[in-house]
């Protein structure tokens, strides 16, 4: 069976990343006993975290949302694997309703960063690798429900793991048409 890569609504995204500064452990432990600031090293007085503002998340939401009904829709497709999904029991991890929580888990995962890194608008390198490993994992999950004969329509030009794109050959997970 052929079928197309995931669409994801990207234009929906807005937000931003937000950067927030803290001093470390070491400083303030040093600055509470000794009233000063330690020696300045390489690793400096402070800590940076990344964090999405309330706009963005939101807009992830949205978007896992969106992709999570595509994949109770596709998981009906098999029956075996709708059973074990079903049940109130965690899937015992040698069946093929784990190897799809973990494939789900690692799609949603990828969506995540890849809204991150569209909002970050620094490299679109990130992009591209985001799109590389929802490629796979889409692929994964398709194999799960219809079989392992499952493939991309045009599958030259679509990269994920087995068919590997260089950077600047591709646009938005596939090569793109220079």
């Amino acid at each position: 069976m052929q079928i197309n890569t995931l669409y994801l609504p990207l234009k929906e995204v807005t937000g931003k990343l937000e950067v927030k500064k803290h001093f470390t452990f070491n400083t303030l432990e040093h600055i509470r006993k000794r009233g000063a600031f330690p020696k300045y090293g390489r690793h400096g007085y402070s800590n940076r975290s990344v964090h999405a503002s309330q706009e963005l998340s939101e807009c992830i939401e949205d978007v896992l949302e969106i992709v999570s009904r595509k994949l109770v829709k596709l998981s009906k497709k098999n029956k075996a694997l709708t059973s074990q999904l079903s049940s109130k029991e965690i899937p015992h991890w040698s069946t093929t309703g784990a190897e799809w929580n973990t494939a789900k888990c690692r799609l949603l995962h990828a969506i995540t960063f890849l809204c991150r890194a569209k909002v970050d608008r620094g490299n679109r390198t990130n992009i591209e690798v985001q799109f590389y490993h929802i490629n796979t994992h889409w692929l994964t999950l398709n194999q799960l429900a219809y079989g392992k004969d499952t493939a991309y329509r045009n599958q030259a030009n679509v990269a994920h793991l087995g068919n590997f794109i260089p950077m600047k050959d591709r646009f938005y997970g596939r090569r793109s048409r220079a």
